[in-house]
């Protein structure tokens, strides 16, 4: 159960603003269980977080294959594909910039 560990650390790095780092816990949930919807989730929440909106739609699509009824999922999926039609182009992971501020209640750090 390693993966849940990573994806609920990350879940607690974002609450904490550490994005990068629950990026990488994400990520290493993932490597342990690639179908873990809540890690996939877990990585676009840090991914928008971090102002990288393309990494967080890929991230927030596969969520939803795995859960697809998660209304957090769906409604950053929604913001992360809006901010990236406002931008006018594709943010990756090299070009982040300040992250956006929301609502901590916003977040979904459930398990």
């Amino acid at each position: 159960h390693a993966h849940v560990y990573f994806s609920n650390r990350a879940a607690a790095l974002c609450y904490l603003e550490r994005y990068e780092e629950a990026e990488l816990d994400s990520e290493k949930s993932l490597s342990l269980k690639p179908d873990y919807g809540k890690a996939h989730a877990r990585l676009g929440l840090s991914r928008f977080f971090l102002g990288d909106y393309e990494g967080a739609v890929e991230a927030y699509t596969d969520a939803l294959k795995y859960d697809p009824n998660n209304a957090a999922s769906k409604s950053y999926l929604s913001k992360a594909r809006a901010r990236l039609e406002k931008d006018g182009f594709h943010r990756s992971a090299n070009d982040r910039r300040t992250p956006p501020r929301v609502p901590r209640q916003d977040m979904d750090g459930e398990d």
